[in-house]
């Protein structure tokens, strides 16, 4: 738990929600019970542009907190699972969070078709569960993390073995006697 604490530093959060007091409320409970780097945007295209002109570095994990109705009140604006297309196609590393006041299995396999990692149910437990599903994606993440520079170590360690064996039987071949009393 200690090594996730220490990680939340990394943790940028975008919160996508056209309604904007729906909005604030999910950011200001972000940002009381966490350290997470919290950007709220009031529209897809809003979010797009963003990532679109600032890439995520790769050491930090960013994660998408998406409401699937978008176009409620533009209706020319992407709708969640567009944006979610859009945003795995900037960048497939970024995880999303499908959200939704309404519950539609259509909408549901489609969020998780198409790369979100969950979907959730807006209501008075979604911020707990959103909570809940960061903590997973970020234990993943570091899990991840620790495989790559483990399988990285053993890499580099097989490397320099194998080359301890080159080089000794090289010193054998060149010169036969060098290992003899």
């Amino acid at each position: 738990m200690l090594d996730l604490q220490k990680k939340k530093q990394n943790i940028v959060v975008y919160l996508v929600d056209e309604n904007e007091l729906d909005s604030k409320i999910l950011e200001q409970k972000f940002l009381l019970s966490s350290d997470y780097e919290i950007n709220t945007f009031t529209s897809g295209e809003k979010l797009l542009s963003y990532l679109i002109s600032k890439p995520a570095v790769k050491r930090i994990i960013s994660i998408v907190i998406l409401d699937y109705n978008l176009n409620s009140i533009n209706i020319d604006a992407k709708n969640g699972i567009e944006v979610l297309k859009s945003i795995k196609d900037i960048d497939p590393e970024i995880e999303v969070i499908m959200l939704s006041s309404k519950e539609d299995v259509d909408i549901v396999t489609s969020s998780i078709h198409y790369g979100a990692v969950t979907f959730i149910r807006k209501n008075e437990n979604s911020f707990q569960r959103i909570q809940n599903n960061i903590n997973w994606i970020i234990s993943r993440k570091l899990l991840n993390q620790k495989k790559k520079a483990s399988k990285m170590m053993s890499t580099f360690f097989i490397s320099v073995f194998l080359l301890i064996i080159i080089v000794l039987v090289m010193l054998a071949l060149f010169n036969p006697g060098i290992f003899e009393s």
